[in-house]
């Protein structure tokens, strides 16, 4: 026992300083030796500790001048090689598109420089060589839209929409199709839905959208699968209603057809989810009811249509009924939503395939009590399962089950048995990328002090505490509801509420297992105010870029706390990024 106490002092002393301004030589000397001791002590904590990865911290985003700052809107490339962003980096007002390495080298500049605000989106192509941005960058209040290569500089970018009138691009997507993007706009010939090659020119782009009465415009769209498809809702506005058009995203416009061409009386359609593996589209009617608005239609079409070929898959509710949230399986073959489907305010969990019919609807969840309902669901990567989150036996008091995506709710497992804190509650999971593992957040072990936890995806043990469980005590922290798996599923980042709920002011990592010797910190300690926005862990799960103001209150830049700078050829510059490009 003088042991453990004797090595539960050091380890606190050690932590009294900032790890941002310990040398990290004398830092990682001081975790090993602790470690060691650790290992002496006893077996227990042999079997849990472990060493976090030897990460270097780097603000990543150049400071540019002293209001400088990044927007909301970054990306990394598929490969997590580059990282691009919109800022005004350089002059402060004088914002531009970038692109940079995920080691800090290569800045390159993607557009011209244009005032704070003028850049409204950024994507990138599927396979991540090229960005594509718009913006209202030569005309004020008239939006277009450019593509540039990912290592590219301003002149190098291609404008992808022909000459526009008005306010220019209204709408425009990166689908999955890889090739082709799609975009809405006004020109002198009237309103159009053009899909272009990715790369342009301009002039390639055909025009898909179906003869347009008037009244009518082409309000949003998609290009989707292989081979490629352009979906397009038609928004009329003497009815007012959306319709839906499908046509080869290559053209012409002669040979697409109306998927939806009317909508019933008092309804208007809505995109609910979108299969390139089925090639089917669902969407719903929001109609109005005796007790107003209510989303209670769901339908799926093939993209190929044709019109009358739709499949209803919910049936119908009752009154007062509504679907909440719906989503589908990466794999296109049903659909789950939350809905208040058999009694009204009740939100429950249902599933159907894809391509339906509502007959072959299941009810997910076993019943509820009087006042239960289910607020929140994921579905596994393999598409077998379904986890949610319910007061299922007690009046909000909030537990995570898991049940096969197919039901039948008989078979809908708890996640959390046996004793937990007074009012503790479950907030948000998340199923690992092998599937076999979901990840959830709450406040099991203490009232409002949140951890991480991690159970069988099938309910077949129990749960294990992810964070403020790890050999070496340290002081407790509350997990914040920001929180991500690594693409491997081996790691977790999570933010930590500092000085109140929802502050975001800290990032850690943590194992799933083993644990780490604590939760590790990734981030220095941000000035008052300062707090972390978002974040992403890399594709490889080697890093992780994070978006703050940790430095000045309200001045946002782009952070990396990374492994690979140490020894990978591409961020060493020693080999070329896509060797297999063409």
């Amino acid at each position: 026992m003088r042991c453990r106490l004797a090595l539960r002092f050091l380890v606190l002393s050690s932590m009294s300083v900032s790890p941002g301004f310990v040398p990290t030589v004398l830092r990682k000397a001081v975790v090993r030796a602790l470690l060691a001791l650790a290992v002496l002590v006893t077996p227990v904590a042999k079997a849990q500790l472990s060493l976090p990865p030897d990460y270097a911290w780097r603000q990543l985003s150049p400071s540019g001048e002293p209001t400088s700052s990044v927007t909301f809107q970054w990306r990394i490339d598929p490969r997590g090689e580059w990282v691009v962003f919109i800022g005004d980096v350089e002059s402060a007002g004088a914002e531009a598109v970038y692109s940079l390495r995920r080691n800090g080298a290569e800045l390159h500049r993607l557009s011209p420089y244009a005032p704070t605000g003028t850049i409204l989106r950024l994507e990138l192509s599927p396979d991540g060589r090229r960005v594509v941005y718009s913006g209202a960058l030569e005309t004020n209040g008239r939006v277009e839209v450019w593509s540039a290569p990912l290592a590219g500089t301003p002149a190098a970018a291609v404008k992808l929409n022909l000459p526009v009138i008005g306010e220019g691009v209204t709408s425009f997507s990166v689908g999955d199709s890889g090739d082709r993007i799609a975009y809405a706009a006004e020109t002198a010939s009237g309103w159009g839905f053009w899909t272009v090659p990715v790369a342009g020119p301009a002039a390639a782009g055909v025009n898909v959208a179906p003869p347009l009465a008037a009244g009518e415009i082409p309000y949003f769209g998609f290009v989707l699968g292989d081979p490629s498809r352009a979906l397009l809702f038609v928004y009329d506005t003497v009815a007012p209603a959306l319709n839906l058009w499908s046509a080869p995203a290559a053209g012409p416009a002669a040979a697409g057809l109306y998927l939806l061409s009317s909508n019933p009386e008092g309804c208007t359609a809505f995109p609910a989810a979108v299969s390139s593996v089925t090639r089917r589209i669902a969407y719903t009617f929001t109609c109005d009811s005796p007790v107003g608005d209510r989303t209670n239609q769901l339908w799926s079409m093939p993209f190929e249509g044709p019109e009358g070929a739709e499949v209803s898959l919910a049936g119908s509710f009752v009154q007062g009924g509504a679907i909440g949230s719906t989503s589908s399986s990466a794999d296109g073959s049903r659909i789950v939503f939350t809905a208040d489907k058999l009694i009204d305010e009740k939100q429950e969990l249902w599933s159907v395939p894809f391509t339906g019919p509502a007959g072959e609807l299941v009810r997910l969840n076993p019943s509820l009590i009087a006042s239960g309902d289910v607020t929140a669901f994921d579905i596994s990567p393999d598409g077998a399962r379904v986890a949610y989150i319910a007061d299922a036996t007690t009046n909000e008091t909030f537990r995570p089950w898991s049940v096969p995506i197919a039901g039948p709710s008989t078979l809908a497992e708890p996640l959390v048995t046996g004793a937990t804190a007074a009012n503790a509650d479950v907030t948000n999971l998340d199923f690992a990328p092998d599937s076999a593992t979901i990840v959830f957040r709450g406040d099991l072990s203490q009232d409002q002090r949140f951890d991480l936890y991690a159970a069988p995806a099938d309910g077949s043990g129990g749960r294990e505490q992810i964070t403020n469980d790890s050999g070496i005590p340290g002081p407790d922290r509350s997990t914040g509801l920001l929180w991500r798996l690594h693409p491997d599923g081996r790691r977790v980042v999570f933010t930590v509420d500092q000085d109140a709920p929802s502050d975001q002011r800290r990032l850690y990592e943590q194992r799933l297992q083993p644990r780490y010797v604590q939760d590790a910190r990734l981030n220095g300690e941000p000035v008052a105010g300062g707090r972390i926005s978002s974040f992403e862990v890399f594709p490889d799960s080697a890093g992780t870029l994070y978006y703050s103001d940790e430095l000045v209150d309200g001045r946002f830049h782009l952070f990396t706390v990374d492994s690979r700078i140490f020894g990978d050829g591409f961020e060493e510059g020693t080999t070329v990024a896509w060797a297999d490009a063409p």
